[in-house]
């Protein structure tokens, strides 16, 4: 005799977790499609720094930025955060606030909190 079950809900995850799951990709990609380059500092204070280099770009970023601080600076190529994930969307914040890829890594950073 077969006990039928009470319960018979496939596990699955919530559709928050999906959605992270889904975006998982999103800071990669953004750093790509910008070339943004990150760094992660000692300072607990907005401990990660983001570069926004050139298309075809071969220094690191250690080497970029003792070679061109200021004008990076200057430039507004740099912007900093508590998370990589901050730091690279306050970046694409500045010069494309309407970016796809902002959004994705707005809704990351809201969901993993």
């Amino acid at each position: 005799m077969i006990q039928p079950t009470l319960l018979s809900v496939p596990i699955s995850p919530s559709p928050r977790l999906r959605r992270i799951a889904e975006l998982s990709g999103a800071l990669e990609t953004a750093k790509r499609n910008f070339n943004i380059l990150t760094h992660c500092s000692d300072v607990d204070e907005l401990q990660w720094l983001a570069v926004m280099t050139k298309r075809g770009e071969t220094r690191d970023i250690g080497q970029m930025m003792s070679e061109e601080c200021r004008l990076l600076d200057e430039a507004n190529r740099t912007d900093y955060g508590r998370t990589e994930i901050e730091a690279v969307a306050n970046l694409i914040r500045r010069q494309y606030p309407t970016a796809l890829e902002l959004r994705e890594l707005v809704e990351l950073m809201e969901l993993e909190a």
